[in-house]
């Protein structure tokens, strides 16, 4: 689950059905385990304090952090990011639906 302060509700509800599917690992109930992974870039660790599910399923994670002398090289450098931006307007949502037909298709992942 990425961006959890996004998620509203949504990150209680991923806590509770990872909280049933431990219960039914636990008691033989499950054919294989199943985890849950919960990310953020900006994570604050009060916010999966929020739930008594999420509470109790992250109470012994690690929190893994990248330290300051750590932040080094192109990622971290803005001058060596380049993120472009396209801005397409459609007048209609069929103008905008066959845009992303004809992407998925060119890409390859429309076969």
């Amino acid at each position: 689950m990425d961006e959890i302060q996004l998620m509203d509700v949504g990150l209680t509800t991923s806590a509770q059905l990872q909280t049933f599917r431990k219960n039914d690992t636990a008691y033989d109930k499950s054919l294989w385990p199943s985890f849950t992974w919960w990310m953020s870039a900006t994570l604050q660790p009060d916010w999966l304090q929020k739930s008594p599910d999420t509470k109790e399923l992250t109470r012994d994670l690690p929190v893994t952090r990248i330290s300051p002398q750590a932040r080094a090289g192109p990622l971290w450098d803005p001058d060596q990011v380049s993120k472009p931006l396209v801005v397409e307007r459609f007048n209609t949502t069929t103008a905008l639906a066959k845009r992303l037909i004809d992407e998925h298709i060119d890409t390859g992942h429309g076969r």
